[in-house]
């Protein structure tokens, strides 16, 4: 029987949360699909923190950029 696997972002959560909500849904292993994998914003969850963190709740993280990430822009149409 194939394994369920699920969508999640991290939003504005703290790192505290993210892991909470995880650990709740019992997610055991974390693929990151980011092409780019930081955020400005929320420095908690760039490619250098969040694995170290989330490996520390006992939750297994792997990033694996080919799964996902931001499509091509697409061209707009112009209205006529």
């Amino acid at each position: 029987m194939p394994l369920p696997f699920f969508t999640v972002g991290h939003s504005d959560r703290s790192i505290e949360e993210f892991a909470e909500v995880l650990q709740s849904a019992e997610i055991g292993h974390v693929i990151d699909v980011r092409r780019l994998p930081g955020s400005r914003r929320h420095p908690q969850f760039n490619e250098d923190s969040l694995p170290e963190t989330l490996e520390a709740t006992g939750i297994r993280f792997d990033r694996i950029a080919e799964l996902g990430g931001r499509g091509r822009c697409r061209k707009r149409f112009r209205s006529r």
